[in-house]
Formats: C-alpha cells, structure tokens, sequence
C-alpha cells in the first residue's frame, strides 16, 4: 500500500492545528495518531489522506441586499 496518510492535529485547548509532513500507510497512520493520543492528551490527531480529494465546502447564501 502507498504512503498516502500524514497525521493532522489540533490543540483542545488553544485551536491551534497543523499536519505533519511524513507520509504513512494508513495502517501505520492509524497506529501513529493512537500513540499520539494516548501520549499528548491535549491534542487531538487524525489521520488524514492526501490522496482524497478535500471535502466540499459549502459556500453561505449571500446576504440579502436592500430593497431598491
């Protein structure tokens, strides 16, 4: 399997979030964001595939304008 998985984080308690640089499997991202959970508890850490395609955002409806 390719390396296509780096390990994204975010401070629970500052918001603060970043990715790291080192391409994993997605068996060893997994097990890394474990590791990383169990051992820095103010961070959250996801596995995230650079290969997929982003999520799609949805844009807000722009605002009404005044009535002409």
């Amino acid at each position: 399997m390719e390396p296509t998985y780096v390990i994204a984080w975010k401070s629970k308690s500052r918001g603060s979030c970043g990715r790291g640089k080192t391409l994993f499997t997605r068996e060893d991202a997994e097990q890394m964001v474990d590791e990383l959970n169990q051992d820095h508890p103010d961070f959250l850490h996801e596995p995230l595939d650079l290969s997929s395609p982003p999520p799609a955002v949805e844009a807000e409806p722009p605002a009404p304008g005044p009535a002409e």
